[in-house]
């Protein structure tokens, strides 16, 4: 994974050479975080029994 700058005005994400999401002047923990959640796969909720 690579690292976050320490200062940005912006962060872009790019997925498949598309702009996916970006950050304004956000912390470090905040970048990782939204890096996190755009490669966690998505899985659908898991119904529960009745």
């Amino acid at each position: 994974m690579a690292a976050a700058p320490p200062h940005a005005d912006q962060v872009l994400f790019l997925a498949g050479g598309l702009i996916a999401d970006r950050l304004p002047r956000s912390p470090a923990a905040t970048v990782a975080a939204r890096m996190t959640a755009l490669t966690t796969p998505h899985r659908p909720p898991t119904p529960q029994p009745a």
